[in-house]
């Protein structure tokens, strides 16, 4: 499995090429199961209502693709719209990706 996280807006990086990738395959296995995890997670927990409709220049987008068996899932959130889950699987692969 692939996971890629991409950031997108805001004041650091405007053209969306700063993204962070982990492979599975590359993993010890317990750490490839704290991402299956995180992603199980991530998954069931819908973003929240943004009250302001994502207006503003600072307001930062992320897209988590994951890659497996030949099929995509994309997730995505933004600052104002993230849940908890959501940020604890963007922190684990910043933590553990390799920037590309």
């Amino acid at each position: 499995m692939k996971v890629t996280l991409r950031e997108y807006g805001g004041p650091i990086d405007p053209t969306g090429r700063r993204a962070q990738v982990v492979d599975t395959g590359s993993l010890p296995t317990a750490k490839a199961d704290e991402l299956v995890n995180l992603l199980a997670q991530a998954k069931i927990q819908p973003p929240v209502p943004d009250p302001n409709g994502e207006k503003g220049g600072d307001i930062m987008t992320y897209k988590i693709t994951v890659e497996e068996n030949g099929q995509s899932v994309v997730l995505r959130q933004s600052d104002t719209t993230q849940t908890q889950a959501f940020v604890d699987l963007q922190n684990w692969i910043r933590l553990n990706g390799v920037r590309t």
